[in-house]
């Protein structure tokens, strides 16, 4: 399992089922290329993927998926979220809304086992 997840444009963050090449918008589950993400769909799970598993506040995602070029919208990252769930779901992946902080990347797989509350 290679998790090289920095900051770095030439960063990887590969588990054996989900790898995504952040330097390349490249993203592929179990192998299958995701060709259908939007720029901004892929930036957020660029950015949920660096904290596998851990919450991200909504300020982050935003700042990492837009980068200052407009101001802070809950109503639009809510509807990217939403999009790149039903594209991530086929995948046995999901974005857990944390209340009052943000969101997290988990696999259902894991989610079934209790390692979610």
């Amino acid at each position: 399992m290679s998790l090289n997840i920095s900051g770095d444009e030439d960063a990887v963050y590969d588990d054996g089922y989900l790898r995504v090449e952040h330097g390349k918008f490249y993203v592929a589950c179990a192998g299958n290329p995701l060709y259908n993400l939007t720029r901004k769909e892929f930036l957020i799970l660029s950015r949920l993927v660096r904290a596998m598993g851990r919450p991200v506040t909504k300020q982050e995602i935003w700042g990492f998926a837009w980068k200052g070029d407009a101001e802070f919208n809950r109503d639009t990252l809510r509807v990217h979220v939403a999009s790149l769930r039903r594209k991530l779901s086929p995948f046995g992946l999901d974005i857990i809304a944390v209340v009052h902080v943000g969101y997290r990347l988990m696999s259902l797989t894991r989610r079934a086992e209790g390692d979610v509350p």
